[in-house]
């Protein structure tokens, strides 16, 4: 099995992708993502950016891990 190489993994990755948020950053601030699990587990808390200055530009997508199905994240891994 041959493995894609980074431009090609992002390539299909973009195109799995099954929704993205973004949005311009307007200053000073803390980047944070967070899962909160539906059975009331502990969350789960990322800290993905310390904005200093100016801001800039944030942006989070998701897939889901759909075994066995051509559109799941593990698919993209047998791609080759």
């Amino acid at each position: 099995m041959r493995t894609t190489g980074n431009r090609e993994a992002v390539t299909l990755l973009f195109l799995f992708q099954y929704k993205a948020t973004d949005f311009v950053v307007p200053g000073d601030g803390k980047l944070e993502i967070t899962f909160t699990p539906k059975d009331g587990g502990e969350p789960v808390k990322y800290n993905v950016f310390d904005f200093e200055g100016t801001g800039g530009v944030a942006l989070a997508m998701y897939n889901t891990d759909k075994v066995g199905e051509k559109d799941g994240v593990r698919w993209v891994g047998r791609i080759g």
